[in-house]
């Protein structure tokens, strides 16, 4: 995911843009156009990389980056926080899919085992445990 910072779209000819997968990286941000690309730190503004652009087109965007410093950390503030938010919803919902699959396995091996009400070895809570399951997946289905 690399996305563009809003009103920056094509400012003086070129995308700004942060990539999701930079996360372990301290604050940057990435500069493209004229056929070439940028890496800047922001809160040094040292440039990491730049590949196919002039002398020129590099001054062009270290002077958005400075003027814009401020904005741009905050935009990535607010994406990485966007970012873990996510995750975090992610795992959480990983989590329940991997309890209901557990339950599902559950049912399905006590739905090949016949409960047999007048032997020995019938336990009415797993009986119970079994219809509540069923009802479970009854109501979800």
């Amino acid at each position: 995911m690399s996305p563009t910072i809003k009103g920056f779209e094509k400012r003086k000819g070129f995308r700004f843009f942060f990539t999701s997968h930079d996360r372990g990286e301290k604050p940057h941000l990435h500069a493209e156009g004229s056929g070439g690309i940028m890496k800047v730190f922001l809160k040094d503004l040292a440039v990491e990389y730049s590949r196919g652009l002039t002398y020129a087109e590099e001054r062009k965007i270290l002077a958005i980056i400075e003027e814009n410093q401020k904005l741009f950390l905050k935009e990535q503030d607010d994406l990485i926080s966007k970012l873990r938010l996510e995750n975090q919803q992610l795992k959480s919902k990983q989590s329940s899919l991997q309890q209901d699959l557990a339950l599902a396995q559950r049912a399905v091996e006590w739905r090949k085992t016949p409960f047999n009400f007048g032997s020995d070895d019938f336990d009415p809570d797993d009986y119970l445990t079994h219809l509540k399951l069923m009802l479970y997946f009854l109501a979800a289905g």
